[in-house]
């Protein structure tokens, strides 16, 4: 063998005799891995950590340099592996693949990228520390699981095969609580291709946030939720509107401007403070918009915008919001409309709207006395624009959740809403057994939703929600509210039970205090609890669910269009006589009334609505409600739709 050497170039020799270091070949996979790194951090990453081992690790450096292995890039002071140096870790790898393959031994792939030899005991220990096993039975599954191993007489193993094993023998030993415990969270490799093959895919964020996605959906169903409830979720009986936020954060966020702007939060070590003294106020606030919202899932409601954007231009304010984009919750700016402000901050919107594809900020106007008379004609111009346009008093956000509880900064977990129409299948026309139902169905609602606040509260004070670690305190009352959304009551009451005329309303109303009755009980024993009827997204998926339970004939022709409803909806033509004396006004108030967590209610019109007519609408519904205003295709929308009070 030595002879052999000798009459390799003397290149190849150095190199040979380079590589055989295993932390020179530590500094290649690091750099391979990664990408150009500083000095300190590639030498912490091949293991060295204190300052006496710097000669070391300088050292090895050297010999790669000199084999030009490694690039130093002098002027970003950070080093990189070169083409040859790729080359060599390619034939490295290469080589102890054959290896493995011709030594007749059982190796393992594992996760982080290497190859080692099978060894029963880290089964053993992963059973123990992941699954939580007891010692008895894990060396009972180690030895079934070693066993089928060798009976298949393969070279060549893999963790996730290994684990596959381990999970077949737990079910085969009636053991699915620890299953779901060492199940590996991912997707099939069939799904993954299809994806990078769908041409409406696009870019590597779109594919790592899908990928991303399913694993914490997947994670929530399997480790998360109490299997009662997530048997419940995939039955149809209730639907979670969000599960791979569910544990890391709330559905809609309360927030003030000025707090983002404050400095006092440390978003992370990349953003520099986010004050208008370091640097633009535009510039800040777009960043910071940006960054928060990515502490919800659904919405993040901002007051003070007038304090914080004074100084600016009606054009400054509408390029700081075209750089909000990316974002994981919709940004809502609430505007009073009786501040001097207003008509500003309305113009740089409209701005705003006409100069982007799809908005991802959204107005929620408050009229107080009269500003939907003064400003009607420009939100109904907003609107038609493509803008996000929610009119509404108070603290409100354009969902239909409303906060009054005077903190500055409060969140919502709403995003789990009760099937009505399912009860009330169940129920077969007998109106108490359908309460009865729901009030049974409420209880592990208000379980799960008490089990996620503390989730978010403790993963929020580890760090990963910055904005919400600064300005919420869990201890205080308030801060978080749990709401119990509910979908399809008017299906329910008229189209199942068969109600018709004002004893549907009566119903309906009945059933919502039956649900305020629950969570009632709940705030006497200190929890922030009430009952919502805003959009959850999985309408359309409940009225499938159903139709495959109860045949397709037993559900609502119209629910098979568009879902069940949610909320309610207004068509313009109805708005436009509509007074606060009317029977229509008088039921959304009521419903209103009994819902603390808010009403979700649009206001339809259509390409052809004259812009008269939509500002007519808004200044008649003004008074009576809160409203979203929303433009209606010529079909039904999929997940919101008319006749649910």
């Amino acid at each position: 063998m030595d002879d052999e050497l000798k009459e390799m170039p003397a290149r190849v020799q150095l190199i040979l005799k380079t590589i055989a270091n295993p932390k020179r070949l530590s500094v290649l996979r690091a750099l391979n891995a990664k990408g150009s790194l500083p000095y300190s951090e590639l030498k912490s990453m091949v293991g060295y950590r204190t300052k006496n081992e710097s000669g070391k690790f300088a050292y090895h450096l050297r010999q790669l340099r000199r084999q030009a292995l490694v690039f130093p890039n002098k002027n970003e002071k950070q080093y990189t592996i070169t083409n040859l140096g790729k080359l060599i870790l390619n034939m490295v790898k290469q080589v102890e693949e054959r290896s493995v393959v011709d030594s007749g031994q059982m190796y393992v792939r594992t996760s982080d990228m290497s190859i080692e030899e099978f060894n029963a005991d880290k089964i053993l220990q992963s059973l123990v520390r992941e699954g939580r096993l007891p010692t008895e039975l894990a060396q009972r599954v180690t030895g079934d699981v070693e066993g089928r191993i060798r009976k298949y007489e393969t070279n060549h193993l893999s963790g996730p095969l290994i684990r596959e094993l381990v999970n077949t023998v737990l079910l085969e030993m009636g053991q699915e609580e620890y299953r779901n415990r060492m199940t590996r969270l991912g997707m099939p490799a069939y799904d993954v291709q299809e994806m990078l093959t769908d041409n409406t895919v696009v870019g590597f964020d779109s594919v790592a946030m899908t990928v991303g996605r399913n694993v914490l959906n997947e994670y929530l169903l399997t480790n998360t939720l109490p299997k009662d409830v997530a048997d419940m979720h995939m039955r149809g009986d209730i639907h979670i509107g969000d599960t791979a936020g569910w544990s890391l954060v709330p559905d809609t966020l309360f927030a003030r401007v000025p707090d983002m702007l404050d400095g006092s939060v440390s978003w992370d070590a990349q953003t520099p403070r986010m004050h208008p003294k370091g640097g633009s106020t535009p510039a800040a606030l777009a960043v910071a918009l940006e960054r928060v919202s990515w502490e919800a899932s659904g919405e993040v409601v901002v007051d003070g915008l007038a304090d914080a954007a004074r100084g600016m231009s009606s054009e400054e304010l509408a390029r700081a919001l075209s750089f909000v984009h990316h974002c994981g919750a919709d940004v809502a700016l609430r505007i009073p409309l009786e501040s001097e402000a207003a008509g500003g901050m309305l113009a740089a919107y409209r701005d705003y709207a006409l100069t982007v594809e799809t908005p991802r900020v959204r107005v929620v106007a408050d009229p107080g006395k009269d500003g939907a008379d003064r400003f009607a004609d420009e939100l109904a111009a907003m609107s038609a624009a493509g803008g996000m346009v929610t009119v509404a008093g108070g603290r409100a956000a354009g969902g239909g959740v409303v906060d009054s509880n005077g903190l500055d900064t409060t969140i919502k977990l709403h995003s789990m809403a009760i099937n009505l129409p399912r009860l009330a299948y169940k129920a077969d026309h007998d109106e108490r057994y359908f309460r009865t139902l729901l009030s049974v169905r409420i209880a592990p609602v208000i379980s799960a939703l008490k089990e996620r606040r503390k989730d978010i509260a403790d993963i929020t004070r580890r760090g990963l929600n910055p904005f919400l670690a600064a300005k919420t305190r869990y201890d205080e009352a308030g801060s978080t509210h749990l709401l119990v959304n509910l979908v399809g009551l008017r299906e329910a009451v008229a189209d199942v039970m068969g109600f018709a005329g004002e004893k549907t309303h009566r119903v309906c109303l009945d059933t919502i205090a039956t649900a305020a009755g629950a969570a009632k009980r709940e705030r006497r024993a200190g929890l922030s609890v009430d009952v919502c009827m805003i959009p959850s997204g999985g309408s359309a998926r409940l009225v499938e669910l159903d139709g495959r339970e109860y045949g397709k004939r037993k559900i609502p022709p119209a629910a098979w269009s568009g879902g069940y409803g949610q909320g309610r909806t207004v068509d313009v033509r109805e708005a436009i006589i509509l007074r606060r004396s009317d029977g229509m006004a008088a039921e959304i108030r009521e419903t209103a009334a009994l819902v603390g967590g808010g009403l979700y209610t649009e206001l339809a019109y259509h390409d052809d609505t004259p812009k008269a007519d939509i500002a007519e609408s808004i200044r008649r519904m003004a008074p009576i409600c809160g409203f979203t205003l929303v433009r209606r295709p010529p079909t039904r929308p999929a997940a919101l739709r008319s006749g649910s009070s």
